[in-house]
């Protein structure tokens, strides 16, 4: 799932560029490694996985958006917050 999200989010220009490669320099402060096997829908509500503060600081967040473009910013970073979340 990270070397999907390095392709969503890599940089086009800076080869050189990886956003997961702290690994190599500070392997002891990485906290998700990429074992993930599948990707699984969630058929029930965020509620019943996040806690009552999350959902309440993501509506606060998402309400300040201001443009498209702060939103698909917000959402992508909402999805590792949950990926991180739910694996930690």
């Amino acid at each position: 799932m990270l070397n999907f999200a390095q392709q969503l989010f890599g940089s086009d220009t800076n080869k050189e560029f990886a956003m997961f490669d702290s690994f190599y320099e500070h392997p002891d402060l990485m906290f998700l490694n990429d074992a993930t096997v599948q990707l699984t829908c969630i058929t029930t509500s965020l509620d019943d996985y996040l806690s009552p503060d999350i959902i309440q600081l993501l509506h606060r967040t998402e309400s300040q958006m201001c443009n498209i473009a702060s939103y698909h910013f917000i959402s992508y970073n909402f999805f590792f917050f949950l990926i991180f979340y739910l694996y930690k």
